[in-house]
């Protein structure tokens, strides 16, 4: 069976070490990379392909992850992406689910 690809992309180490610790607890998943940055984000979507993104909306800047977002889905328009944020009533999250991401987790 092959495994489903995700890849990790917030700028909070501990929160990208411990969601790797739960999805490679899975034995239909794994973690293929973790970047702390939008333009780690944009590279290693590129070179490892994933089938799913977990990105974060405030990386380096309030909306680092919604200006790669479109980026990252002209690179691969079958990648999911959920967004990552601290904000429940934000409309960024508004802003990431129509420019394509599939959904959004809060942190």
């Amino acid at each position: 069976m092959e495994k489903i690809k995700v890849a990790l992309c917030d700028d909070m180490r501990y929160l990208c070490q411990y969601f790797e610790i739960l999805i490679n607890r899975e034995e239909d998943m794994e973690v293929v990379g973790i970047s702390d940055n939008a333009e780690e984000c944009l590279k290693l979507s590129e070179e490892k392909k994933p089938d799913v993104i977990l990105l974060d909306i405030q990386m380096n800047t309030d909306d680092d992850g919604i200006i790669i977002l479109e980026k990252l889905l002209q690179q691969n328009p079958d990648i999911k992406v959920i967004m990552l944020t601290i904000h429940e009533e934000d409309e960024l999250i508004f802003r990431s689910l129509s420019l394509g991401a599939c959904d959004y987790m809060l942190k």
